[in-house]
């Protein structure tokens, strides 16, 4: 089942470290590779992974899991702030408000990117992902799918949205984060959200 492009109609929020606020403000701001997720010891480990096994038993290995020939980074944010803040760790966050998700992503890709290089989107997640995989299923996902679109029902909480970087050509690189600044930015799509907001 291919899974339609879609954008976020309304506010999204985002929890942020303390440190990393004024950094959204004025537009200092870092995409995450899938392999950084992976990387920390909490995160999932399935984050960027398309191999999958067969109900029978089957491996089916995805050769791009640890080096994607189209490298691809992304921004989470979640529908809601109780959303944002799914982690355990949600005392030592500011949850912060994308005022204009459109906005956001053609900012990115008209000012900063190359659109015959880099394609940018907005990502709704889905919480159907599993280790075993029936590709006969009725509700069966691509590899691709599998890879940048889906995550375990585990993390349904997280009313997840990624606005996804990824990279047109096929070449492989080792970064885990693309660090972007911008000069005009100021607080234009960013704020702290209201406590209750």
């Amino acid at each position: 089942m291919k899974m339609p492009p879609e954008t976020p109609r309304s506010t999204l929020y985002r929890a942020v470290g303390r440190e990393s606020v004024d950094d959204h403000i004025i537009g200092n701001l870092w995409f995450r590779s899938h392999a950084s997720y992976r990387k920390v010891e909490q995160g999932d480990k399935e984050e960027g992974i398309g191999s999958h096994i067969l109900q029978d038993g089957t491996p089916c290995r995805d050769i791009d899991d640890n080096f994607p020939t189209h490298p691809a980074f992304f921004m989470s944010f979640s529908e809601s702030i109780e959303g944002s803040l799914a982690d355990d760790n949600r005392k030592n966050y500011t949850v912060l408000r994308l005022l204009d998700p459109v906005g956001f992503m053609e900012e990115i890709q008209g000012n900063v990117l190359n659109s015959d290089f880099v394609k940018v989107e907005w990502i709704k997640m889905k919480y159907i992902k599993s280790k075993n995989y029936d590709p006969y299923a009725e509700s069966k996902i691509s590899t691709l799918d599998r890879k940048y679109r889906c995550k375990f029902p585990k993390y349904a909480a997280e009313k997840e949205w990624r606005l996804q970087i990824k990279f047109v050509y096929n070449f492989r690189i080792m970064n885990d984060i693309l660090k972007f600044r911008w000069l005009s930015f100021q607080s234009k799509f960013f704020d702290v959200a209201p406590p209750k907001d």
